[in-house]
């Protein structure tokens, strides 16, 4: 297709295949082509809206109940559209993630080996390396905190995209934030932060967090009191920018969650995770913004 076309165009034609062809060839494309941005994604399920004549509208809905579906009579193509891309889905959530995996929504601690705790956030994976020479845990995804034992002769080194954390005895977290950046915060103790990008390693002491980007490390900056209200059941937000905070809300929730404005404004609130949905609808609100839900996506905007 050509690379003028508005994006809305693309999407209404590889409905349009999908009505006429519904064969294994075109959904298998049809895949590639919603696998390669996020915007493929809302321009597909906006069309499926449009082809319904259903209105894509924030959805009210209290915390108890299940989720519902925001098109009405739409299962039917949807299903159709989408079915090669749901089988894809269905193999990878089947595919062992690490050694300890949580899903959305999710949290578990662990008690290893050799003494230390781990506690893994929502949508998280890791995988484990200890022996005798060793103590070495890579974070696959998502969000660990660990309460180090002490072993002077092994240290224990967390390992994610792009940075190693080294320890002997404290407690730190590492947090996934995109595919290039991430968080480390330490809350008791001093820790080794070595980018993969840099020349030397920094240390990092208690009530500080650093960013890594891209294997880059940051200036440490103080850690926020509630930074870690996750492994109590709360997420809180004093200030942080929207696409910062939404960015963590969609670890909690089915799919992917998209600012489209106001993403740098300030947000404030304190929300039970079980309730990650309706956090999402609060804090849009306070920037005077709009939550459209589809399969998959969640787009918060104008």
């Amino acid at each position: 297709m050509n690379p003028e076309t508005p994006l809305d165009q693309i999407a209404a034609r590889w409905l349009l295949r999908m009505q006429s062809a519904r064969d294994t060839a075109t959904a298998v494309a049809l895949d590639g082509w919603l696998e390669a941005s996020i915007d493929h994604r809302i321009a597909y399920a906006e069309a499926i809206a449009a082809w319904h004549g259903v209105a894509a509208a924030p959805l009210a809905r209290p915390a108890a109940s299940p989720r519902p579906s925001a098109w009405p009579r739409a299962g039917a193509a949807w299903l159709a559209a989408s079915a090669t891309m749901a089988m894809f889905v269905a193999v990878w959530l089947a595919l062992p993630r690490g050694d300890f995996a949580t899903p959305a929504g999710a949290t578990a601690v662990h008690a290893l080996a050799d003494g230390s705790t781990l506690t893994l956030g929502t949508d998280s994976a890791v995988s484990l390396a200890f022996d005798a020479a060793q103590r070495r845990i890579v974070l696959d995804e998502g969000t660990l905190h660990v309460d180090v034992a002490k072993d002077p002769s092994r240290p224990l080194v967390v390992v994610a995209r792009g940075v190693a954390v080294t320890a002997i005895g404290t407690r730190f977290a590492v947090a996934e934030l995109s595919r290039d950046r991430r968080y480390v915060m330490v809350d008791e103790g001093i820790v080794s932060v070595r980018g993969e990008e840099s020349v030397e390693a920094i240390e990092l002491h208690a009530g500080q967090r650093v960013e890594i980007d891209d294997g880059r490390v940051g200036a440490p900056e103080p850690l926020s009191p509630h930074a870690l209200a996750w492994m109590r059941g709360t997420l809180v937000y004093d200030g942080e920018p929207l696409h910062e905070a939404l960015a963590e809300l969609g670890r909690w929730v089915p799919g992917t969650v998209v600012c489209r404005a106001a993403c740098d404004e300030p947000v404030r609130g304190a929300f039970p995770v079980a309730r990650a949905d309706a956090a999402i609808d609060a804090l849009a609100a306070q920037r005077g913004l709009r939550v459209r839900r589809y399969p998959g996506v969640t787009v918060v905007g104008r």
